[in-house]
């Protein structure tokens, strides 16, 4: 059974979930109630990533996601792109009020707004009408102030209220600049099976979609209706605009107060192309040299004292943790070894390695165990990953992430000690397309990031506690030996995948 099917079991055919939903039924603001079109079932995980992706986010963009449920799509979509507004309305009030506790907590409550509204009223009305007179669809006037027209509608919800919507939706679409991003079903096939499964209105509404291969439609049922007047050719083909740097670009990652951000060094050549991860595996060598080439994008005051001592708080709770669990790998190593299990031994290594309790290198890996752990990191730090992550995709000037259904695979607390240090002068972050790396605490002597240029190796020997440097994660880079003092660091790295829960390897 997939991710999506247990959450569907979970929330509504269960006997629990039907108990609940019927106890619920007499109340307007639920999703069992008497306005509702849809029962309230999350769009899992590993959808996630997909599903923002395919809706473009660019600077300046306001996202709507009508039918959010717990806003968990939104405040992912936030995470990523603090750099836009982001309205996510639904008719259930308890959903909607987990979705701005759990915005709270991430820290983009100040780019979500979560509204209790009646998504068929809202667009009776017409986005322009309702955005300015919200009170006509938002049932608690109190949050019900002028809101900003959405440049993109995400729609995780059933055929029945596709199909409810869909003529709606049509008339506000075609006043143009709007993008509608649906899931599981798509417009110009949407089916009402509880009226008739023979119905063909919808269809005569000739909505155009894309169902590009590489949205992972085939896997998660991503559909994109492109803004009137753009065909969709076009709108597929605009995936591979753009791919050179422009040193000059003005980056705006939507962080206050807004970091000092460069692209260094300018006088780096540039020859990353925008295909560059769509290069098979025979073309490592050609992709790496690109990365290589490309420079980097060094940001100034990312993280606060305050941030620092956060982290460093939480992760001493944690450190003795992983080093109980990496003093005792070496027989799981063994049996990993013996059933040929060569990804699993790798995984349990890397633990060994660097958990071990004379590690001079030892690494933290704060996704261990999923979204509840990321969870526990965000109440101990609240803000600080959707920092990170805002930088991370903010300055993604090579495009790396453009459209990628990207996702978390690793998110580490690096700890050196003397004689510590990243070596390899061949060392990349194989198999991920983006790095952050944030200092923490500089060592009193040694221990600088380095990257590679062209043709040499640069030193970022000024970088100061609360700087972060982002890189194509198929760059050269190293760290050089502490000789005295610590240094501390928190690195996080995303790839074309599902989220990791362990370490790196798994």
């Amino acid at each position: 059974m997939s991710s999506q099917d247990l959450l569907l079991q979970s929330y509504v055919l269960d006997a629990a979930a039907q108990k609940r939903r019927a106890e619920r039924a007499h109340l307007q603001n639920s999703d069992s109630g008497p306005l509702a079109l849809s029962p309230f079932v999350p769009c899992c995980a590993p959808r996630i990533p997909v599903f923002v992706a395919a809706t473009r986010i660019q600077p300046g963009d306001c996202i709507w996601d009508v039918g959010c449920g717990d806003g968990r799509v939104v405040i992912e979509a936030a995470r990523r792109h603090r750099y836009a507004r982001f309205v996510g309305v639904d008719i259930d009030a308890e959903a909607v009020e987990k979705a701005r506790r759990d915005a709270k907590c991430a820290g983009v409550e100040d780019v979500c707004t979560f509204l209790v509204g009646d998504a068929v009223q809202l667009f009776k009305l017409g986005l322009r009408v309702a955005c300015a007179r919200p009170s006509e669809f938002v049932i608690e006037e109190q949050f019900a102030s002028n809101l900003p027209r959405p440049d993109a509608l995400m729609l995780f919800v059933t055929g029945h209220m596709l199909t409810t919507l869909s003529p709606l939706l049509h008339a506000e679409w075609r006043t143009g600049g709007m993008r509608i991003v649906t899931c599981v079903e798509s417009l110009d096939a949407c089916v009402d099976y509880r009226v008739d499964l023979f119905d063909d209105s919808n269809s005569q509404l000739e909505w155009p979609v894309s169902r590009a291969s590489w949205h992972a439609s085939k896997q998660h049922e991503v559909y994109v209706v492109p803004p009137a007047g753009v065909t969709v050719e076009a709108w597929e083909a605009a995936r591979f605009a753009g791919g050179h740097v422009d040193s000059t670009i003005n980056l705006d990652i939507g962080i206050q107060p807004s970091p000092h951000i460069e692209i260094w060094p300018q006088t780096v050549q540039d020859s990353y192309s925008a295909a560059h991860f769509e290069r098979s595996d025979d073309d490592a060598m050609a992709r790496r040299k690109e990365a290589d080439n490309a420079p980097v994008v060094r940001i100034q005051h990312l993280l606060t004292s305050e941030d620092i001592a956060k982290i460093e708080t939480f992760v001493q709770e944690r450190a003795e943790v992983q080093r109980g669990i990496a003093d005792h790998t070496d027989a799981a190593v063994s049996a990993a070894l013996f059933d040929n299990n060569a990804e699993c031994a790798c995984s349990l290594v890397e633990d060994a390695f660097h958990g071990s309790s004379d590690a001079t290198h030892a690494v933290l890996h704060l996704q261990r165990g999923g979204a509840p752990a990321l969870e526990r990191f965000d109440e101990a730090c609240p803000g600080i990953r959707a920092k990170l992550m805002a930088a991370l995709y903010g300055a993604d000037v090579w495009r790396a992430c453009f459209c990628r259904a990207t996702d978390l695979r690793s998110f580490e607390y690096h700890h050196y000690t003397p004689g510590g240090s990243v070596a390899d002068n061949q060392h990349r972050d194989d198999g991920s397309c983006l790095t952050i790396s944030c200092l923490l605490q500089a060592a009193s002597c040694g221990g600088e990031l380095h990257t590679f240029h062209s043709d040499a190796w640069r030193c970022h020997d000024d970088l100061k506690a609360g700087d972060a440097v982002v890189f194509l994660s198929d760059k050269r880079h190293n760290v050089s030996c502490v000789e005295a003092g610590e240094r501390h660091s928190i690195v996080m790295e995303v790839w074309e995948n599902e989220a990791n829960e362990w370490n790196r390897h798994k």
